[in-house]
């Protein structure tokens, strides 16, 4: 058979364009947290890209503040005609994506791909597997999570003679503790250095103490509030009275956390995993983590966790190219990416229970008793954070009051009162 040249041209034009064109591209939209974030996402797609050279991923960074900041920048992107393959959510963003139709669930696909996922799931605990399960339908594979714990300066400890804390220590022992590491140095009436440092935060602050005490901001299944329970009315005079009464805290806004910590300025503070990066980079190592405290001997201890994947959104036009990605995050070798390493340290507790109690992994990496970490979700009940479907309101309303009880400005009881009643206006109106 004979071509003419304009025959082999066209012929040579459609076979480049087919390869060109033949390559799909996923459109993955996360939180920009920090200018970071974009590099770390990259590296952790850098397997998949190799591997998929027929897929590439278009990154689409949404900056913010906080979980909520990040859900309503999203969703006035969708709102603006943006349509993504695929995006990375915790559990803050579950409900409200759900209820505005914008992910599918991955039975189907989790459906076909059992052999390859059940070494998977085995491997997962299953309250984080159900935290990503809505009405018997998982919408995302759980990729990594955080807890909430105590993190606490061992040489402040060590140099006071004051014992570590144990694991069934309770709010009182707490208060104790944080007595004797509050210390005025020059007797000029002020602490030099404080036991406890508060954060007027949701997840990071004040929930963690609200489940301690054995009740939640929100009913069981989030559709009316419960900030008027006496009980979280208590919790949230007892953080008020740590700055006011009892003195062992200071006002939020004192200074950063982590540095104050590191300079002997904070003897405890709450966190999950996340200061790992800033110690490991700051060579810090006099650092530990116990248990959240007990309220009380009679109050079982409830763990409070916050878990992250990657969803497919309705609109997909690669949903096959998505699942694909959605699925490389499982993978061991990936997982283990978590972890990080003393050159490149990272913020979260894998899924995996294989590698998030690792003594070669995570044991080269502050703290001592990183165990505590996965043990908490197996070990004892455990909830995800309360995150109603107007979670962006919900944070921006109660973080609005905790500001104004831990400042001094309202009491407790009319903080709390006032945020329900704003709490019940906003679910009732939706």
């Amino acid at each position: 058979m004979r071509f003419s040249k304009i025959g082999l041209l066209v012929l040579s034009l459609a076979v480049i364009g087919s390869v060109a064109f033949g390559v799909t591209t996923v459109k993955f939209v996360f939180w920009l947290w920090a200018p970071e974030a974009l590099e770390g996402w990259k590296k952790t797609f850098e397997g998949f890209v190799a591997e998929n050279p027929g897929i590439q991923i278009d990154y689409i960074p949404v900056p913010g503040a906080t979980w909520g900041e990040y859900l309503d920048k999203v969703s006035a992107m969708i709102a603006g005609g943006e349509r993504p393959d695929a995006m990375w959510v915790a559990t803050e963003g579950m409900r409200f994506l759900l209820a505005k139709n914008l992910i599918r669930p991955l039975n189907d696909y989790i459906e076909r791909d059992k052999a390859e996922l059940q070494e998977f799931f085995d491997d997962v605990a299953p309250a984080l597997r159900d935290a990503m399960t809505f009405d018997g339908k998982i919408y995302a594979l759980p990729y990594s999570w955080n807890n909430m714990v105590i993190w606490y300066n061992t040489k402040m400890f060590d140099e006071l003679g004051i014992p570590y804390p144990t694991e069934n220590w309770t709010r009182e022992d707490f208060i104790a503790i944080a007595k004797k590491l509050t210390v005025d140095k020059d007797n000029d009436g002020k602490p030099d250095q404080y036991g406890f440092a508060i954060e007027p935060a949701y997840f990071g602050g004040t929930i963690p103490w609200i489940f301690a005490r054995g009740t939640s901001l929100f009913n069981e299944d989030l559709t009316k509030s419960n900030a008027n329970d006496p009980r979280v009315i208590e919790v949230m005079q007892f953080l008020q009275d740590l700055i006011y009464k009892e003195k062992v805290a200071p006002i939020p806004g004192y200074g950063p956390t982590f540095e104050l910590f590191m300079a002997g300025k904070i003897g405890m503070f709450a966190a999950g995993r996340w200061p790992v990066v800033t110690f490991v980079q700051a060579g810090f190592k006099d650092c530990d983590i116990q248990y959240w405290p007990l309220w009380d001997k009679d109050t079982p201890r409830l763990t409070l966790f916050g878990v992250d994947g990657i969803v497919l959104f309705t609109t997909s036009q690669h949903p096959e190219e998505t699942w694909k990605l959605i699925k490389y995050l499982a993978r061991k070798d990936v997982q283990a990416k978590l972890v990080g390493t003393l050159e490149s340290p990272v913020s979260n507790i894998p899924v995996r229970r294989s590698l998030a109690t690792s003594e070669e992994l995570m044991g080269a990496l502050p703290p001592k008793h990183f165990k505590i970490f996965y043990d908490s979700i197996e070990k004892y009940p455990a909830k995800p954070v309360p995150a109603p479907i107007f979670f962006t309101q919900v944070e921006e309303i109660w973080l609005r009051y905790v500001s104004a009880i831990l400042a001094n400005e309202i009491s407790a009881q009319a903080g709390c009162l006032k945020a329900h009643q704003e709490f019940t206006s906003l679910l009732e109106e939706h």
